[in-house]
């Protein structure tokens, strides 16, 4: 007759000083930055999205499918909030707006995110680059103002240097 309990023993013994590893939870903070999408008028300061626009959203939603974006931070400006929308309703999020005027206050919520956080942040042609010089630590060229498909992403953790990549996504601008 067989005893079963003997080789649960068996077995026990053999593992008696392992442990079972944890992973460990992500201490990084991934930020994502993209300018908003095309504009449908040029001379109006606070314009929608242009159909190319709204295509160049659902994209920046599909892109970030797999990035677990747990909050998204806008402008004021209606293309900003049109161009992050899309990936604010993949994820269930509301947008956090943030007027332009309010820079200091974007960067400190984005710097003390907390670990684990993955955040959208979509902004201008003049904003875009400061905001990822400042979090990467470095210099970020111009955006040219038909450039529409830069997305940016920043990696933070603490006692690290950051980690900057820069990746393109949609269709190129026309």
């Amino acid at each position: 007759m067989q005893r079963p309990w003997l080789s649960l023993l068996f077995v026990g013994s053999l593992c008696s000083g392992c442990t079972v590893q944890q992973p460990m939870s992500d201490q990084r903070i991934i930020i994502h930055i993209v300018r908003h999408g095309e504009k449908a008028d040029p001379n109006d300061g606070d314009t929608p999205l242009s159909d190319a626009g709204h295509a160049r959203a659902r994209d920046l939603a599909t892109t970030l499918a797999g990035a677990s974006i747990n909050a998204v931070y806008t402008t004021e400006k209606k293309r900003t909030q049109q161009t992050a929308q899309p990936t604010a309703d993949r994820f269930g999020l509301e947008l956090t707006i943030v007027p332009n005027t309010e820079q200091a206050r974007l960067m400190e919520l984005l710097r003390s995110a907390p670990a684990g956080s993955r955040i959208l942040v979509v902004g201008h042609s003049n904003t875009v680059p400061v905001i990822v010089g400042e979090l990467a630590g470095t210099t970020v060229g111009a955006i040219d103002e038909n450039e529409f498909n830069n997305l940016y992403v920043v990696t933070l953790q603490e006692g690290k240097s950051p980690v900057l990549e820069r990746r393109t996504y949609g269709a190129a601008p026309q």
